[in-house]
């Protein structure tokens, strides 16, 4: 145990290796050991020396392990409750023409590595959206992508997806379906958006203008950006209120 514990250095935000584990056991006089003899220990104990993940510890962070519990219970509750509404999940995916999995001989030098617009065939984009009965009858969308990244995701937008939810998804979903997806950018377009420091003063204050915040001309650009601060309204999210017209249900963004 004190072994195991001594490896959670990564919540001193510190890099563990054995040469750094094996310093600590014996500073702490836990257990002084060769360096195979501590590989074979860790081993045993279930870790593996791999890429770092950042996103472990910040998916334990308190805000949000508070928001994945309110999500969780809103899930639950209307499960358990005794008129449930039909949950619907939707995604995207990419697929290139040829299957390609993206793996190819390599060594350590650069060159090996094939670049994005070294896979074979074209990419394409797939939306679609599903029930725990199977994936939803004439909401698949597949569309040819002509960006070259390797992220599929800027070959979506919010304008693809709003056409896709008002042509395709909503007229085949059950009503008032509650309704998953994930937090990606052009699920996140917001309507409402508040000026920031990046804003120049006159956008500054024509928003306080429209959220009729009174205002005298003469504050500094902090001042201004202190009062929108003071009177930012809930984020409005495109997409949310595209469901809310159809009076589809509630909309809540996955960790």
């Amino acid at each position: 145990m004190e072994v195991r514990n001594t490896v959670y250095m990564y919540k001193e935000r510190k890099h563990v290796t054995l040469h750094t584990l094996k310093d600590q056991l014996k500073t702490k006089e836990i257990v002084s050991l060769s360096t195979k003899s501590l590989a074979t220990l860790v081993k045993n104990i279930g870790f593996k020396f791999r890429k770092d993940d950042n996103r472990r510890p910040l998916v334990e962070r308190h805000y949000v392990a508070l928001m994945r519990s309110m999500f969780l219970k809103k899930y639950v509750d209307n499960l358990v409750s005794s008129t449930p509404r039909p949950v619907v999940f939707l995604d995207e995916t990419w697929i290139y023409v040829k299957g390609n999995k993206g793996k190819s001989w390599q060594n350590d030098s650069v060159k090996s590595v094939r670049k994005p617009e070294g896979y074979d065939g074209k990419r394409f984009i797939i939306l679609h959206a599903g029930t725990e009965n199977g994936f939803i009858s004439g909401a698949s969308l597949i569309f040819a992508s002509n960006n070259k990244l390797a992220d599929y995701r800027a070959s979506m937008n919010s304008t693809k997806l709003e056409q896709w939810v008002t042509t395709q998804f909503f007229p085949n979903i059950p009503e008032k379906s509650l309704i998953l997806m994930d937090n990606a950018p052009y699920h996140s377009v917001v309507l409402n958006k508040a000026p920031t420091m990046a804003s120049r003063k006159q956008t500054i204050m024509d928003w306080l203008h429209e959220n009729n915040v009174n205002f005298s001309t003469d504050l500094t650009k902090y001042q201004f950006l202190d009062l929108v601060k003071r009177n930012k309204p809930e984020k409005k999210y495109a997409i949310d209120e595209l469901i809310k017209t159809h009076n589809l249900g509630f909309r809540k963004r996955l960790l």
